[in-house]
Order: C-alpha cells, then structure tokens, then sequence
C-alpha cells in the first residue's frame, strides 16, 4: 500500500503511523517516504521505568 502517497488537498503525508493503541514493548518500522533511499522511521513504545536503560543503550554504542 503506498502509505505516502495520499494527497488530501494538502499535500503528501510528513508521517504515516498505525492507528492502534500503543503498548510497552512495541516497536514499529515504517517507511521514512516514498523515496527507497529515505530511511525508515522506528518508533518505541516503552514504560517510563525503562527509559533511563535504553537511552543508556542507544548512547553508549561504539
């Protein structure tokens, strides 16, 4: 489904996202645009408790 290329009189879409609720846990990959070379967009879905370890782990790569 081409998510990105919508246009509702406004223009094209800056971001496409599930309409569903968002649990802890869940991560979601969606295309970034409708260029291959765009990238992808993540989304993280996590409990506040948890955030101080995955910015840790997101940071602290090498």
């Amino acid at each position: 489904m081409p998510l990105y290329d919508a246009d509702f009189g406004w223009g094209m879409p800056r971001l496409v996202t599930p309409v569903v609720r968002i649990f802890g846990g869940m991560v979601f990959l969606l295309p970034r645009g409708s260029d291959k070379g765009s990238g992808i967009t993540v989304l993280v879905a996590l409990e506040p408790e948890y955030l101080p370890d995955f910015e840790k782990l997101l940071y602290d790569v090498v």
